[in-house]
């Protein structure tokens, strides 16, 4: 049971802030992930914009 409830706040990214130390990283991979498709879009676009 244990195991399952720590897997699932890390796997899920619902509890960032969590008292597991495993959600840290993960917490920081989530936000990663938040920060980089905005910010590989902006990319792409503007390489499409300038050819």
């Amino acid at each position: 049971m244990a195991t399952e409830v720590r897997g699932n706040p890390g796997s899920s990214g619902l509890h960032p802030r969590g008292p597991w130390p495993d959600s840290r990283p993960l917490a920081e991979r989530v936000e990663r992930g938040r920060m980089f498709p905005p910010f590989s879009q902006y990319l792409c676009r503007v390489a499409h914009f300038t050819g």
